[in-house]
């Protein structure tokens, strides 16, 4: 990616606090299979977020749409930078990438701001992507904390996610992003309050921000694929 316009857009847009996605216990409602409805709790043009009970913990799961003006090729090229992490993710300080098996599968680790006075976050989680016949592309983020020694940050214990990108148009993605996390260590409740919505709702503004900039490199950004249609990587 550029770096030039990286830090351009970097000055131009401000960065909050970040805090893992912490959800108040409310009333269940239950669905005919017998998990509980997801309830929503924010809407804006082209964002929704609802969240829901998770069975054996206090915190609760949260599950965001939005609507992408661009490709999923150009979602998930972003998503793909560790680089940028800390323009999109609410609070992300770092992120790199610890291995890579392949297109499908790596390996990644996070370091995450959080306002005093509670004490900065670390996590390392594999990721698995599939493709769908109809090119709907999903990532499986699975928590893995023994990946990385122990560091002076507390690690969060219990981490799961699904992104889904889904083509409606030309140039038009719907992504689906599920999340439930368990961050450890003390969190006094003024935080969880404060900061209810702020992990997915900031997160996806900044993300549409990001890839509604003509400028942006990940706009034009393609995959790479070989004679049987598996993708090996980004086209060069």
């Amino acid at each position: 990616m550029s770096r030039m316009w990286l830090r351009r857009w970097t000055r131009q847009h401000s960065l909050g606090v970040w805090i893992l996605g912490l959800w108040l216990v409310s009333p269940v409602s239950i669905g005919e299979g017998g998990e509980p409805l997801w309830e929503r709790v924010h809407q804006e043009k082209g964002i929704s977020i609802s969240t829901r009970p998770v069975e054996g913990s206090s915190i609760r799961a949260f599950r965001a749409i939005a609507i992408i003006d661009a490709n999923p090729e150009a979602v998930l090229a972003l998503m793909d930078d560790p680089l940028v992490c800390p323009l999109w993710i609410y609070g992300c300080r770092e992120s790199e990438i610890l291995e890579t098996v392949d297109f499908y599968h790596r390996s990644t680790y996070q370091i995450n701001d959080m306002p005093w006075p509670a004490e900065d976050r670390d996590l390392a989680m594999d990721v698995a992507i599939s493709e769908r016949a109809d090119g709907t592309f999903e990532l499986v983020l699975t928590n893995a904390p023994d990946r990385v020694p122990v560091t002076k940050y507390v690690r969060v214990p219990v981490a799961e996610g699904l992104y889904r990108l889904k083509q409606l148009a030309p140039g038009r993605t719907r992504l689906e992003w599920t999340q439930h996390m368990e961050p450890g260590g003390y969190l006094p409740d003024w935080l969880v309050n404060q900061l209810l919505l702020d992990i997915p709702l900031v997160s996806l503004r900044q993300l549409r921000e990001l890839l509604a900039d003509p400028r942006s490199p990940y706009r034009q950004r393609k995959l790479a694929r070989d004679a049987d249609g598996r993708v090996i990587g980004w086209a060069r």
